[in-house]
């Protein structure tokens, strides 16, 4: 076969938000705007739509004790 396959495994959505949410400090505020841009740039395979993946940044912001804000930018 000739057509190359992809090698890179493949990442879920919360694998890679927790990948971007990784270097938060407990009680750190980060911005969903920039959170939501840096999940899309490292998973470009992903089919969510920007309310479900804002969905589960909140589940994971909150177990990491990370505060998601909107700052209307």
């Amino acid at each position: 076969m000739d057509a190359q396959t992809s090698r890179r495994p493949s990442h879920t959505a919360r694998d890679i938000i927790c990948a971007v949410l990784k270097g938060a400090t407990v009680g750190s505020v980060v911005s969903v705007k920039a959170t939501l841009e840096a999940v899309r740039t490292e998973g470009p395979q992903l089919t969510q739509t920007d309310c479900e993946l804002i969905e589960l940044m909140i589940s994971v912001a909150t177990m990491d004790q990370v505060f998601l804000v909107d700052l209307h930018e």
